[in-house]
């Protein structure tokens, strides 16, 4: 956990909110269909948002395109904007002229 814990693995109840969430956490991991639940909605959250991100590659890798910008001109874009390596960056872009 990102906050400090008392002698008993408890959250420090200095902070209300953070106690409330500690509980609220506690709550979830007690019940298993629950905590089933919460762990599927956040798969599915980050698949989306891994799609969300996809897409906006994709889309700015065709605007550069357009523009006549050069492959690696459009890759080495990628991957300074979007901090990853050349070789992810590349990747976009292959699917990009795959699926284009």
């Amino acid at each position: 956990m990102w906050f400090s814990r008392g002698k008993n693995g408890t959250a420090d109840a200095k902070d209300k909110f953070i106690a409330a969430v500690d509980a609220e956490v506690q709550e979830i991991h007690a019940d298993k269909k629950r905590e089933a639940r919460f762990m599927k909605e956040q798969i599915e959250r980050r698949h989306e948002l891994r799609k969300s991100r996809e897409a906006g590659i994709l889309d700015m890798a065709k605007a550069l395109e357009k523009r006549g910008i050069a492959t690696s001109e459009i890759v080495a874009t990628i991957a300074d904007m979007q901090s990853i390596s050349q070789a992810e960056a590349q990747k976009y872009y292959d699917r990009l002229v795959v699926t284009g």
